[in-house]
């Protein structure tokens, strides 16, 4: 391979890698989702 076609391959693998993670759901952004719900559970349940 030539030194432009591994650094094309390197590209697209990086930006594969940056998809797949963005695809996941990152932990602390579900902690936050159940803090923001127990909140809300709380204030009505004040009420």
């Amino acid at each position: 391979m030539k030194q432009e076609e591994l650094m094309y391959a390197a590209v697209i693998c990086k930006i594969n890698e940056s998809l797949n993670e963005n695809q996941k759901p990152k932990p602390d952004q579900e902690q936050n989702k159940s803090k923001q719900y127990n909140k809300r559970s709380a204030q009505t349940k004040r009420l």
